[in-house]
């Protein structure tokens, strides 16, 4: 089956409302009707008693966005990934927000897209980056250990000497050199996926006293989980 280049993420960010709307109104039973057949079953296993169903209710009325940011769309075949920040209401405190980052999976069910599972991931606002970008020379790497590093990049910079590579791992936003972009070529590597959004996985040297910096050796990338 081909990619299918053209759902867009305004259309798969009208299930996932459609899906709060109907939690938010209280009418679960609507709700499921547009998540795929795993998920609903997950949620409908959560609730084999009254105090279950209505633990379950509350918690999915508490995830409901106050709003959202599409970030980012990845359609492979019969499956996809909308990425998005979302603002929710802090449960502790419910006068202030938070950020977060959330990765919503969705499949075609019956020739309709369909809401899978949802994965919650960090509040962008608290996330680690290193103090500067200075490409340092080879010396003030730890040239004798070895490191692996994998996850989303965030930025990528040609510079004339090197390449540095953002990668966002966790809580952590890792700067990674690599060679020159010529070099980087002739070694193989494919340079035009080389952007935001692809998920790389680096094996290096880490800084001597920056963890957050790491001389690239070797990189490869990596296919997301649908």
């Amino acid at each position: 089956m081909p990619n299918n280049p053209e759902v867009k993420m305004e259309e798969l960010k009208l299930v996932f409302d459609e899906f709060n709307t109907a939690i938010a109104n209280g009418k679960l039973e609507e709700g499921v009707k547009v998540r795929t057949g795993e998920s609903k079953q997950s949620i409908m296993d959560a609730m084999k008693t009254k105090e279950e169903k209505l633990g379950t209710e509350q918690m999915l009325k508490a995830m409901i966005p106050l709003s959202c940011t599409l970030d980012h769309l990845d359609v492979k075949d019969s499956k996809a990934i909308l990425y998005m920040t979302a603002t929710l209401p802090d449960p502790e405190k419910p006068t202030e927000k938070y950020r977060v980052e959330m990765m919503v999976n969705f499949a075609m069910d019956e020739g309709t897209w369909k809401m899978d599972q949802i994965m919650y991931l960090m509040n962008p606002d608290t996330i680690k980056r290193s103090p500067d970008q200075t490409f340092e020379p080879k010396e003030n790497f730890d040239l004798n250990k070895n490191t692996v590093i994998g996850g989303r990049i965030v930025s990528v910079k040609f510079e004339p000497e090197y390449t540095l590579v953002a990668i966002r791992m966790l809580d952590e936003e890792n700067l990674v050199f690599l060679p020159k972009k010529e070099d980087l070529e002739k070694s193989g590597v494919k340079t035009e996926l080389l952007i935001p959004w692809k998920t790389l996985q680096v094996e290096g040297n880490p800084h001597k006293t920056n963890p957050l910096k790491i001389l690239g050796v070797k990189t490869e990338f990596v296919e997301p989980t649908y």
